[in-house]
This record gives structure tokens, sequence and C-alpha cells, in this order.
């Protein structure tokens, strides 16, 4: 008991807090926030995760609660879940707070699913479109292929069965395809909106502003607008473009994923499969991801993020040192713990400490260009 402060680094790290008001602060990776009733506190804002948008997939754990028992709502950057007692009425709270989140919606980008004692599984989209304020417009679609247009306040859209196409005009919304073969349109320029396209092959455009999209299962086409969006494929191989304004910040997921970035500072990440990531203008970061992936830095100073573990015949195709481009190597223990072969074209990296060899199709390196990145 007591009033904690609970921090992780870089890593999957998991975080169990307990009575009193705790901070609780993952750090980069897929974290883990475990909470059981009567962790909470009973002011809106006592108890807090903090998270960066961009520091990982992190997953929230109420291990002896069920839907029932929470409610959920936007506060601004945070978003409050409340827990409710035997009668109904709310009891304690725990909030999640987003760092560059203008408004609530960007903690999907970070919260990225709920999970119950039930077994009851909320990704973020679900969560927010479920347990929202009454205050906010709701429209449902059927099962036949509907056109669903937002009003100009704060909107939550679903599409539900069939091929549906929905916009969600200005305000901060929410859009929802559900199944079928979905368009998902924020034309407002307020930015903060959500869309998820869940099960299907979905198109999902964002507006002006910092917008979240999330393709969900299957072959999705996602596209940012202004401002610099985050771009989740999700299931499924999945073409996500970046756009020439904001830094975007696109993870392809699992399936063979082609992440396309901007003219701006973007992240790209491939995830599972053989991933095609092209960084266009600026000083982008790629990051393939399990696979064999393909890069393409583009103008700027690129750099590109291998790990050893997840090496797979991964090609680099334009790398330029004149430019300022560099490889890094992550997730090692010490620097010591990898030794490098120069090539014509490739590079050879063994691992010292077990043995391990693997080769990285890459032409114009030099040792220098390579940095060791421990953890």
């Amino acid at each position: 008991a007591g009033d904690d402060y609970l921090i992780g680094e870089d890593g999957h790290d998991t975080l169990v807090g307990g009575p009193g008001d705790d901070h609780w602060a993952g750090g980069t990776g897929d974290d883990t926030y475990v909470f059981y009733r009567g962790d909470g506190s009973t002011s809106r804002t006592g108890d807090l995760i903090v998270e960066q948008s961009n520091e990982g997939a992190n997953t929230l754990v109420f291990a002896d609660l069920d839907p029932d028992d929470v409610r959920s709502a936007l506060d601004g950057a945070r978003w409050v879940f409340t827990v409710l007692d035997e009668t109904g009425a709310a009891s304690e709270y725990l909030a999640v707070k987003v760092i560059r989140a203008p408004d609530g919606h960007d903690v999907a980008a970070t919260m990225a699913t709920v999970t119950f004692a039930d077994g009851t599984i909320w990704d973020a989209a679900q969560g927010l479109f479920l347990h929202l304020g009454p205050e906010d417009t709701e429209s449902a679609g059927t099962a036949m292929n509907d056109t669903l247009l937002g009003s100009a306040g704060d909107n939550r859209l679903a599409g539900m069965d069939g091929d549906d196409s929905m916009d969600g005009g200005e305000g901060i919304d929410v859009l929802y395809g559900w199944n079928g073969n979905d368009t998902l349109t924020d034309s407002g320029t307020e930015g903060g909106d959500l869309l998820y396209g869940e099960a299907g092959n979905d198109t999902l455009t964002g507006g002006d502003g910092w917008d979240s999209l999330y393709g969900g299962n299957d072959d999705d086409t996602l596209f940012a607008s202004r401002d610099g969006d985050a771009l989740w494929g999700g299931n499924g191989d999945d073409s996500l473009r970046g756009s020439g304004n904001g830094a975007d910040d696109m993870k392809g997921g699992k399936g063979d994923d082609r992440v396309i970035g901007g003219g701006n500072d973007d992240t790209l990440s491939g995830g599972d499969g053989d991933d095609f990531l092209s960084g266009g203008g600026g000083g982008d970061v790629l990051d393939g991801g399990a696979g064999r992936d393909t890069y393409f830095g583009g103008a700027g100073a690129d750099v590109f993020q291998i790990r050893l573990d997840e090496l797979d015949g991964d090609q680099v195709r334009d790398f330029d040192a004149s430019e300022g481009d560099m490889v890094q190597i992550l997730g090692l223990s010490d620097p010591a713990q990898v030794s490098l072969a120069i090539g014509s074209d490739s590079v050879t990296l063994t691992d010292t400490l077990t043995g391990e060899v693997a080769e990285l199709r890459i032409s114009g390196a030099q040792e220098t260009d390579f940095v060791m990145i421990l953890g």
C-alpha cells in the first residue's frame, strides 16, 4: 500500500500496482499493466498510467473485474476508467495519459488492448466506441451497405455488417467499420479522430490533426493526412502511406506489409512478415521486424534498425552514408557481442556469444556506419 512510482525501461515490462495513488510508466516496448479492485484512487487522476504515443502497443489487465464492473470515458488527454461497486456507483478510478495526445483518442495508439477476468478483450476502438459519454452523437449501420455521415460535433459511427462508407466530418470522431470492406474517412480539420476498420479489406483516410488509424484484420489500406498520424495495419497484408506534412508513426503489424513514408521524419515498422519499407523524404527510422524485409530509406539521413535475432535475408537497397544513413544493431547486452564483416554488397554479422551468423544485404557501408544499441 502507499503512493508508488513504477517505472519500466526498454523492453516488454509487467507493472503491478496496489492500493494508493500510483504512477506507472512502462517506457518503450509492449508493456502490461495489471490492476485489481482496490488498487484505484478516489481521484480521477490519482492513479495514473503515463506513456508516450509511439512507445509500444500496451495491455491493461483488469485481473479481477468484468466489463460490467468498469465504465470508461475520455477526459481531455486521459482515458479514465471508473470501477463500480455492487450498487453500480463509482468507487475508484484509473486514468491513462498519453504524451503527445491533443485529446484522449490518441490513447488508442498506446493502450491497444484491455482484458478482463472473464476473458473479455477490448481493443481500444471497442472500448472507446462502446463506453464514451452519452453527450456524443451515435449512429450505427445495418447488415446492408450503409453510408454514415457525422455532424459538426463529436460522432461515433459504426458500420456493422456490409460494405459501409463513413465520414466523421468535423469534431473528434470514432469510426468503427466492423465487418465488411469499409471506407472510413475523416474530412474534418480538428484532429484527434480514431478510425478502426476491423474485419474486411478496409480503406482508412485521416484528416487534419493527429489521427489514429487501425486496419484490424484482413488486407487494409491506410492513408495519413496532415500533421502526423498513427497508422497500424494489424493482421493481414496491409498498405500504409504517410503524408507529406507531419511526422507519421506507421506500423504494419502481422502480414507482408508495404509501409511508405511521406516527406517528413517518419517512423516505419514492418512487424511480422516479409515487409517493404520506404522512408521517402526526411530523416526516417525504419524497423522491418521479423521476416525477410526490404528497405528503401529515400532522401535524408535515415536509420535502419536491425535486430540480430530477426535478421532473415533483409536488404537495404539505397544505403548512402554521405546522406547520414546509419544502421543500428538493437537488442544487445554488450557491443562486443557482434562482429562485423563488411563485403562489397553485404554485411555478415556474427553473434560472438552464440556463434549465430546472419547476413544483411547492403552496399556502400563501413563499420563506422553501424551503431550498437544495448538492451
